[in-house]
C-alpha cells in the first residue's frame, strides 16, 4: 500500500470515526467529496449541517494528488487557510519505493518550521517494512535536532528481518545521548541467528541505563534444544546483577504444547512472587507471539493474583498486533478483574498505531475501568506521538 492509498484509507477511517450516531451530539460529522475514486475533500459539519471545526481544529481538509505525491491543506469554517496547532497550514507527502517524505508548509505553500521543531521528516524502510532511517530537517533543508526527541536522526539496525538495534544521532550523524539517557540500544546474535544480548550505550560507547532500569541483559539459550531461552539476566552499568527493573533473573523451563514456565529472582537469588501465592507463570508461545499466561503456586497449580484473575489469554491481528486481552480464572474461564472489566479489545489504524481501546464484561459487552472509562480513541500528531485521548463511558458520554 503506497502513501496515497494510506491517506485515503486514513480518511475513510476518519469518516467512520465521526459518523453520525457514533457519539450522539459529541462530535461533528465528516462529509467527503470524491473524485476519480479518491478523497478530494473532507468537511466537518455540526448536527444542524453547518460547517464547523473538526477534531484537529480545521473545518476542511483538501487533497491534491500528483505522481507519488499528495498535498493536503487546511481551512477554517469561513474557507480561509487554517494554521494548525502544530504551526503549519498543510503538508506534502511524497513516496518513492521504500521512502516516505513529509513536508510541512506555511500559508504560502513553502516549507515552514513547525512547533514540533522541524519542517520535514524523511523515513526510509527496509524491504520487509521495518523503518531503517528517520531524519528531521528544518525549513532550509538542514538536519535539525527535534527538541522533544533530543535527536536529529535515528538509524535502525537489522540482520535479516530481526531488529538489532537503534542508534540516535545529531545533525552531523554522530551519536547523541537522548533525554532517555542513552544514545543506542543494541543486540547481539549467536551463530544460529538468535539474540543473546541486549544493551544500552552512551554516545561515547560507555554503558548506559535503559528505560527499564538495567544496562545489559544476557539471554541464555539451550544449544541442544532449538536455542530455547533458559534464563535472562539483567545487569547495571558496572556489570553487576540488578533488580532495578523488578527482578534480576528470569528462569525458564518447558513442557509439551509450547508451554514455558518462568520464575523470577532478585539479585540475591530469592524467588520473587508475581502476587499472592503465584511464584511462577506458564506461557504458551507460538510463532513468537504470547498466546496465554497462567500464574502458578508452589505446587504448579493455577492461582489467582490479588487483581482477581489467574491467567490472561491474548489474540492478535494478521500484523501481529495485540487485539484482545482476556482475563481468566484458575479454570481458564472468563472472569472479571479487580479493575472492573473482563477483557480489553484494541484496534489499530493503517499506520500501525493504536486507534481504539474498549473495556468489556464477561459477555463481551461494554464495561468500565476503575476510572469509569469504557472506550478510548487515540489521535496522533505527525511525529507519531499521541496528540489527544478521547474517553467515553459505557453510555457513550464523554468521560474526560
Amino acid at each position: 500500500m503506497n502513501r496515497i492509498q494510506r491517506i485515503v484509507a486514513w480518511a475513510a477511517a476518519a469518516l467512520l470515526l465521526f459518523a453520525p450516531g457514533v457519539r450522539a451530539g459529541a462530535e461533528p460529522t465528516a462529509e467527503k467529496i470524491m473524485e476519480r475514486g479518491r478523497v478530494k475533500e473532507i468537511t466537518w459539519k455540526d448536527e444542524n449541517g453547518n460547517i464547523t471545526a473538526g477534531p484537529e481544529g480545521y473545518a476542511t481538509v483538501r487533497y491534491d494528488y500528483a505522481y507519488q505525491k499528495t498535498t493536503e491543506t487546511y481551512y477554517d469554517a469561513e474557507g480561509f487557510p487554517y494554521e494548525t496547532a502544530g504551526g503549519y497550514y498543510g503538508r506534502i507527502v511524497s513516496t518513492d519505493s521504500f521512502l516516505v517524505i513529509t513536508e510541512y508548509i506555511g500559508i504560502n505553500g513553502k516549507p515552514v518550521n513547525t512547533k514540533m521543531g522541524y519542517a520535514k521528516v524523511e523515513r526510509r524502510s527496509f524491504m520487509f517494512g521495518l523503518e531503517r532511517f528517520t531524519i528531521f530537517y528544518d525549513e532550509t533543508g538542514r538536519t535539525v535536532i527535534v527538541p522533544s526527541l533530543g535527536y536529529a536522526q535515528v538509524e535502525t539496525l537489522a540482520t535479516g528481518k530481526t531488529m538489532m538495534g537503534r542508534i540516535f544521532k545529531d545533525e552531523k550523524g554522530e551519536k547523541i545521548d537522548t533525554p532517555a539517557g542513552f544514545a543506542a540500544m543494541l543486540k547481539k546474535m549467536n551463530r544460529d541467528h538468535l539474540v543473546i544480548r541486549e544493551w544500552y550505550e552512551h554516545a561515547d560507547g560507555s554503558a548506559a541505563t535503559g528505560p527499564d532500569g538495567w544496562s545489559r541483559c544476557e539471554i541464555l539459550r539451550d544449544p541442544n534444544n532449538k536455542g530455547r531461552i533458559t534464563a535472562i539476566e539483567y545487569y547495571d552499568e558496572a556489570g553487576n546483577l540488578t533488580d532495578a527493573g523488578g527482578y534480576a533473573r528470569e528462569e525458564y523451563t518447558y513442557a509439551k504444547g509450547g508451554l514455558a514456565v518462568a520464575s523470577r529472582f532478585d539479585k540475591a537469588g530469592n524467588r520473587i512472587s508475581f502476587g499472592g501465592n503465584a511464584v511462577s507463570v506458564s506461557r504458551k508461545i507460538k510463532e513468537d507471539l504470547l498466546l496465554e499466561e497462567m500464574f502458578l503456586d508452589e505446587a504448579g497449580e493455577p492461582t489467582s493474583l490479588p487483581e482477581g484473575y489467574a491467567g490472561i489469554k491474548y489474540a492478535y491481528n494478521d500484523k501481529g498486533r495485540l487485539t484482545l486481552t482476556q482475563y481468566v480464572d484458575a479454570n481458564g474461564e472468563k472472569t472479571t478483574c479487580s479493575m472492573g472489566y473482563s477483557a480489553v479489545r484494541q484496534t489499530w489504524n493503517i499506520d500501525g498505531q493504536l486507534q481504539t481501546r474498549n473495556y468489556l464484561d464477561e459477555n463481551g459487552q461494554a464495561a468500565s475501568n476503575a476510572a469509569g472509562v469504557s472506550e478510548e480513541w487515540f489521535d496522533y500528531g505527525e511525529d507519531g506521538r499521541i496528540l489527544r485521548t478521547r474517553r467515553y463511558d459505557a453510555a457513550g458520554n464523554a468521560a474526560d
